[in-house]
């Protein structure tokens, strides 16, 4: 009868904690972060409610479990979620100082607490959250609390989380973070409000520095380790996080909100394209060019390498360098002329002197429209006149319309420039990709009348 009872009992309270347990343990939002193809962060979005949350890791590096265990639950892999042991110490030692100094809870109980929102601490939140524990550890394995705990614990302010904390107050991953620097994150979520590296410094180090001496104490840490990382200092304010390609994860993060992206993008390459596109905006300012753009592109596979969407110095914001300029449309014609000729002169049909007819050719093989909106420049007559130079060189052909048109009409076999028009295929009409790019309308994607974008003419080329 009494084991009947005691059944029932545990039936009970399990059926309980199943309804009232929610479904979903953390359902807030994480931040959106962006990776180059060697899995280095180039830059992160912050969470929809301002938290700095980065997406569960699929593991934790070693030194930082090793530090929160033994700083916070020295038998966690030995207690079903609740250690009789750490609850009667903790009684103990609130008995002998007369206040509540010690709540005896695991981790999986933090982890519970943390699910519930971090609720005012007493004895039927206490109780709830035992509950809770136990149920987590019959669904859940031990690394896996250990990686929600990780991934959800404050860090003070804003920061969530463990890579989170490592980049913002360390500036770089947690895997490669000192036994210092994960100690000093180890003990953060044990009072994250009154204890973080912006204030009460001293108090941080003193739990950290006995946190290293119970590691030296427990063998981990020789001598050596353990007077090195007493010497290191703790991090002063937080760090800005990495912001490499803010243009292409603003992109990214529209269809994938939340998630880490890992890209294709080479980092390095990836930082000496922005610095060269900010360095020409600035020589260009002077000449009311604020924006530039560049797109780079593996020949061969297509694989972005590079994406510097705008200049990312500060600028006054009616500049637009926040706007994503590699998906803005432009005339074809100031886009191709540059390549066609720089592919006629690799075969030497066309010198910088060489006469080339500025004559619009038959109005049936160009778009009407775009002919009565051309405005020649550079010919005989005063600027603006709408005259044609009849003969310009090759160097100034490519500044004209008709002249670029002529280039490409007049020339062909088999050949560089012959295979760059051939590669055109589709760029200028993406609806006529099986038209021979010298068919009757071959010509207007240099005379500008269509709009493309860069990644446009990258999968062209």
């Amino acid at each position: 009868m009494i084991v009947f009872h005691l059944f029932f009992i545990k039936l009970l309270i399990g059926t309980v904690l199943h309804l009232t347990a929610p479904r979903t343990l953390f359902p807030e939002a994480c931040s959106t972060l962006l990776y180059s193809s060697d899995g280095q962060l180039l830059g992160a979005r912050i969470a929809p409610d301002g938290q700095w949350r980065f997406p569960p890791a699929d593991s934790l590096p070693g030194k930082f479990v090793t530090c929160l265990l033994t700083y916070e639950d020295k038998r966690f892999f030995r207690h079903p979620g609740v250690d009789p042991v750490a609850i009667v110490r903790a009684m103990q030692i609130n008995l002998s100082r007369g206040k509540v100094v010690s709540g005896g809870s695991t981790i999986t109980m933090q982890l519970a607490r943390i699910a519930r929102g971090n609720r005012d601490r007493t004895l039927y939140e206490k109780m709830v959250e035992t509950g809770y524990a136990l149920l987590l550890e019959t669904v859940c394995g031990k690394h896996e609390i250990l990686s929600l705990y990780a991934s959800h614990a404050p860090f003070g302010g804003n920061v969530i989380g463990i890579e989170t904390a490592a980049w913002r107050y360390f500036g770089r991953s947690a895997a490669d973070l000192s036994w210092a620097e994960s100690a000093t994150l180890a003990v953060l979520p044990n009072s994250p409000a009154l204890i973080h590296p912006g204030r009460n410094r001293a108090r941080l180090k003193a739990k950290r520095d006995k946190l290293l001496t119970a590691l030296k104490e427990r063998g981990i840490l020789d001598e050596t380790e353990y007077g090195l990382s007493l010497l290191e200092p703790l991090p002063e304010a937080p760090v800005p996080l990495p912001d490499e390609a803010p243009h292409l994860l603003e992109r990214l993060a529209a269809d994938a909100p939340g998630t880490r992206i890992t890209t294709s993008v080479n980092r390095m390459l990836q930082r000496q394209t922005q610095e060269l596109v900010n360095r020409y905006a600035r020589d260009y300012a002077s000449n009311h060019i604020h924006n530039l753009a560049a797109l780079i592109a593996d020949a061969e596979t297509g694989e972005v390498l590079a994406y510097a969407g705008n200049v990312t110095f500060k600028a006054d914001a009616r500049k637009g360098n926040q706007v994503d300029i590699i998906t803005s449309p432009r005339s074809t014609g100031s886009i191709l002329k540059p390549f066609l000729y720089a592919a006629m002169l690799h075969d030497g049909q066309l010198l910088p002197g060489t006469l080339v007819s500025d004559v619009p050719p038959e109005p049936e093989r160009l778009l009407a429209a775009k002919l009565q909106q051309d405005v020649l420049r550079g010919g005989p007559g005063t600027p603006g006149d709408r005259t044609f130079a009849q003969r310009p060189t090759g160097t100034d052909a490519f500044g004209l319309q008709h002249g670029a048109v002529h280039v490409a009409a007049e020339k062909g076999g088999h050949d560089h420039a012959a295979l760059f028009r051939r590669a055109l295929r589709g760029f200028a009409d993406p609806g006529r990709r099986r038209r021979d790019v010298m068919g009757p309308h071959r010509h207007v994607c240099f005379t500008g009348a269509y709009a493309r974008t860069l990644p446009d003419l990258q999968r062209a080329v």
